[in-house]
């Protein structure tokens, strides 16, 4: 109960005066009520705010930003889509404790840079975003021994949407594309290489995804898909995805380094 106390007072305490926001705190509390300790504590982590062009104008706290009554700030974010050798994305599903889009299948890993000298890098946001998706690649999937080279920066998008199984949270994002390819074992498989092994409390699942697959999966189960995801595949995946090697070796068309794709809200 102390920690959970703790965790709250370190939200809240980044941008609120608890004497004189009392219900907007009491409301805070409610949200976090029930969700789980690790979860709860990250909600803690301060992220990076920038307008519509992605320009830093703030930081705040992981949960303030999530929250549909906060109008969710736009703030940076990166994902992560790696292939194995045989050209397959490999697919993780949020475990039940995430905050927002429980249960649903994404790319490889997606997250957030923090506020820091190290992730908010002013001369060079890619490097930043670059270092924060490394940290989450070992934090959520247990891949070590990767380097900022080995992801290749393609462009930038830019999306909205509202969690459907809890609609107080949601996503706001200027989302930063990486790509990578490796020799991936997935978790309980032998053979050397990357090899995947998922936090539980981060990660329910794992699979690698052929592009009939994902096809299929937009076709039939796009539900079961995080808005995010399901708009990229939907709309520049294909294309990517089937230019890889060009992809990887950040070569334009696929390489749009300084355009933001509105892909809208979901």
């Amino acid at each position: 109960m102390y920690r959970r106390g703790l965790v709250f007072r370190r939200l809240w305490g980044t941008f609120f005066d608890p004497k004189s926001s009392t219900g907007s705190y009491l409301g805070m509390e409610a949200q976090i009520s029930g969700i789980d300790e690790v979860q709860r504590a990250l909600l803690a982590e301060e992220l990076i705010l920038t307008d519509a062009e992605d320009r830093v104008i703030g930081r705040c706290s992981k949960a303030d930003a999530h929250l549909v009554s906060n109008n969710l700030p736009l703030h940076r974010a990166f994902s992560v889509f790696l292939f194995d050798e045989d050209n397959r994305l490999i697919l993780q599903q949020r475990a039940a404790t995430k905050v927002t889009f429980p249960l649903l299948w994404a790319n490889t890993c997606c997250s957030h840079p923090l506020f820091n000298p190290d992730e908010c890098n002013v001369s060079d946001p890619v490097l930043g975003v670059k270092r924060a998706a490394l940290r989450k690649l070992q934090q959520e999937l247990g891949l070590t021994g990767l380097h900022p080279d080995d992801l290749s920066y393609l462009t930038r998008i830019r999306y909205r949407a509202v969690c459907r199984t809890n609609t107080a949270w949601g996503e706001h994002e200027v989302d930063y594309i990486l790509f990578a390819r490796k020799k991936v074992v997935l978790d309980g498989s032998t053979g050397t290489g990357l090899r995947v092994e998922p936090n539980a409390n981060e990660v329910a699942a794992v699979k690698a995804c052929t592009r009939e697959d994902i096809y299929k999966l937009l076709q039939h189960q796009a539900d079961t898909l995080t808005p995010w995801f399901r708009m990229i595949a939907r709309t520049l995946l294909p294309e990517w995805w089937q230019n890889l090697g060009a992809a990887l070796a950040q070569q334009r068309p696929y390489f749009d380094p300084i355009r933001i794709h509105d892909l809208g809200t979901s």
